[in-house]
């Protein structure tokens, strides 16, 4: 019930499975979820951590105390990641709160985001999640971090950004100087395939044929993966400027976005890689968005950069993308 916003209804029912099975995992699950979305961050993060009952994580490597908001001076600490790429960018500035309790922070993080997450100075050292991490005095779970550190929506640290942007690869600014127009937007419309929601989530690249049609627009794809062939089956693709095939990073991804007008995109790991590099950027959003995104609101206190466009009715994209197209007009003067 609640993919379709039936929310009241969704935590009646998460309720009662509570009152009949205390402690069930997927109900408190669903019960942090939709307090989270409602802004309730006082109630959703004591119930958020009751996803390790529902959701398979990264395994814990050894028999190192879990962190439970014991001080931290003089000790070393180990962040494992979890969930996808978007949720490592969002939660990994937490970690320097730890770095503010005396703590030596080593943080593990995929391959493909190292070099992003090296950069934040206050980590001690970041591995690829598959190396063997030095002694620790303590692990902890990155998404456990907001409830140790009860953040709200008015604590969140560094909403402006935390992440440098590089510079972008002579190759790929030749490619942007030669096609660019009056107005040069990256976009991103689907994500990953695999991903459990990914179905409300993502779009068809036809869907945003009224935003090309603009005069002086040139959208530049920021696509990295496009399973269904979009770009070259699409009847006007050829208008469209494939980048995405052609980067090689996620840095260089985030310095293309800088040497663009604007990123749209769907609540997918570029939305998150804009707002952490402090990039202007237009996330869409379906109806029943994930709950970081919250309700209504068209910003997120996670991201300063950022604004959002949400769906108003189940399944339909066209008046989200006329939406953004008269935004467009307005920003254009």
């Amino acid at each position: 019930t609640s993919a379709l916003a039936h929310y009241d209804e969704a935590l009646r029912s998460a309720s009662e499975t509570l009152r009949l099975e205390p402690g069930h995992p997927g109900a408190s699950l669903t019960q942090a979820q939709i307090y989270l979305l409602r802004g309730d961050f006082e109630a959703g993060w004591p119930a958020y951590a009751h996803r390790h009952g529902v959701r398979q994580l990264h395994e814990i490597h050894s028999q190192l105390p879990v962190w439970q908001g014991e001080p931290l001076a003089g000790k070393r600490i180990h962040v494992i990641p979890e969930q996808g790429f978007g949720d490592t960018i969002q939660f990994v500035r937490l970690t320097k709160l730890l770095s503010e309790r005396g703590a030596e922070v080593v943080v593990s993080v995929p391959q493909r985001l190292l070099a992003l997450v090296s950069q934040l100075d206050w980590i001690s050292l970041c591995l690829v999640d598959t190396e063997l991490p030095p002694l620790c005095d303590y692990q902890v779970l990155l998404l456990d971090l907001p409830y140790r550190f009860n953040i709200d929506a008015s604590s969140i640290p560094f909403p402006g950004g935390y992440l440098q942007v590089p510079s972008l690869d002579a190759a790929f600014q030749k490619t942007l100087d030669m096609h660019r127009r009056d107005f040069n937007i990256g976009l991103v419309w689907r994500g990953n395939p695999g991903h459990a929601a990914d179905h409300l989530r993502s779009m068809r690249l036809k869907d945003w044929e009224p935003l090309i049609r603009q005069d002086g627009v040139r959208l530049f794809s920021l696509q990295q993966n496009d399973p269904e062939h979009e770009l070259m089956h699409c009847s006007w693709a050829a208008d469209v400027v494939d980048l995405g095939s052609l980067i090689p990073s996620p840095e260089q991804t985030a310095a293309a976005m800088a040497a663009l007008d604007l990123v749209i995109t769907i609540d997918s790991f570029p939305a998150h890689l804009a707002g952490a590099h402090g990039l202007h950027a237009w996330v869409v959003l379906c109806c029943s968005p994930d709950w970081r995104w919250m309700l209504e609101r068209d910003d997120s206190p996670w991201y300063d950069s950022l604004r959002l466009f949400r769906q108003r009715e189940f399944g339909n994209w066209d008046a989200v993308v006329r939406e953004v197209c008269q935004s467009i007009e307005i920003l254009r003067g």
